[in-house]
């Protein structure tokens, strides 16, 4: 019977190591002969094909085969440790690399509220003065002897307009008719002389109004985009801490 055969015939090796035992049995058994005889590898070789192997060496393989998957086993655990040890470094790291991120860049989130604060509050009072030129535009026009309807496009204009910047400009050209619809009225009797000059008066101090919010507006918006452009409050901004 061959040594194949007798190992699988044996309960105490399982049949998926009995290749492995055979390998190793053959490696201690030529290695034997191989220093006894002085033989070369090539005459091992055959001899380790043409014979069975020796029953001690198969014990011993048995043996050096536990041994070698211990010492595997043991290596496996040991580089599973290492990588695990290194994960959890690396873990520590990006926690600790995060808390200083986040309280370096939370230090620039006071100035930005602030400022955007104060910039939303400058554009809705912009927007109020905005919106009282364009209701006063066409009673101020017709209580001059003009046709409201000659201002009444641009109201409409600055209604429909979307954004600060949009909004102004409709502002400016809503004056713009303003002023052109009173200048072509007729001169007026000495009895609505006043009336007419009030009524420019209140056009006038309506586009001194919308001047003065839109420079207020100009520097919050200026303020608000310089302490934006800084390092810390660019993260906060990508990361939504902030607009």
């Amino acid at each position: 019977m061959s040594t194949r055969e007798t190992l699988l015939q044996r309960a105490d090796i399982p049949d998926a190591d009995v290749d492995d035992v055979i390998a190793i049995a053959a490696e201690l058994q030529d290695a034997d002969r191989a220093a006894a005889e002085g033989a070369s590898l090539e005459e091992v070789e055959q001899v380790a094909g043409e014979l069975d192997i020796a029953p001690a060496y198969v014990e011993e393989a048995l043996t050096e085969l536990k041994r070698r998957r211990e010492d595997a086993a043991a290596d496996a655990a040991q580089q599973a440790a290492l990588r695990k040890q290194v994960l959890l470094g690396g873990a520590g790291l990006l926690a600790g690399g995060a808390l200083l991120l986040l309280l370096w860049v939370g230090s620039a989130l006071p100035g930005l509220w602030s400022t955007a604060a104060e910039l939303d509050a400058s554009e809705a009072q912009l927007n109020v003065v905005i919106d009282r030129q364009a209701s006063l535009a066409p009673q101020l026009v017709a209580l001059a002897g003009g046709e409201a309807s000659e201002v009444s496009e641009a109201v409409q204009a600055v209604r429909a307009a979307e954004g600060v910047d949009e909004r102004l400009v409709a502002a400016d050209a809503l004056g713009t008719q303003m002023a052109t619809a009173l200048a072509r009225l007729p001169p007026t009797d000495d009895a609505s002389k006043q009336l007419r000059l009030n009524l420019q008066y209140e056009i006038t101090g309506t586009a001194n109004r919308i001047a003065t919010e839109r420079q207020r507006y100009e520097q919050t918006r200026a303020a608000y985009e310089h302490t934006r452009s800084g390092l810390r409050a660019a993260v906060a901004t990508s990361v939504g801490l902030a607009r």
